[in-house]
């Protein structure tokens, strides 16, 4: 199968992550499989599961696993598993509504427009940084006349 891996993305014991297909990886995040307890060092793998989606600098820890078509948002730490039916913000997760497709498929439905696939691809690699650029760049070209 195939799973997308933007950059800069921080990988420790390879053993200990698993990557099913379709996974989506954003740029940025760690994975971070190791954990302290006391004086111990504990090692649990890390599951990210079928067409999943991981947002740009998040963190996942020791033991989660990320269910098959959940997400998890950018700059998130989920502390627990994030179950199919979820969208993990900040520290907390959310259920998704009856009748919401999951993120993979949003994300899909993008994709199969150009302009759609090119602000997917810009915000999964580089974030919002690049919007608030590119909204610089074009504002400063055009002038907006809100004359009455």
């Amino acid at each position: 199968g195939m799973v997308s891996v933007l950059t800069r993305s921080v990988f420790s014991c390879y053993d200990l992550l698993e990557l099913q297909d379709g996974a989506f990886l954003g740029g940025g995040t760690t994975y971070k499989p190791f954990e302290v307890k006391g004086t111990a060092l504990y090692a649990n793998k890390i599951v990210i599961g079928r067409m999943a989606m991981i947002g740009t600098r998040a963190i996942i820890k020791s033991g989660v696993t990320v269910m098959a078509g959940a997400a998890v948002a950018g700059y998130s730490l989920p502390t627990k598993d994030v179950q199919s039916d979820e969208v993990w913000v900040a520290n907390k997760a959310h259920k998704r509504k009856a009748g919401v497709p999951g993120a993979r498929q949003e994300i899909d439905w993008l994709l199969r427009w150009e302009v759609g696939a090119l602000v997917a691809m810009l915000v999964a690699m580089l974030g919002a940084a690049v919007l608030t650029w590119a909204a610089g760049v074009f504002f400063s070209t055009h002038s907006l006349d809100f004359s009455i």
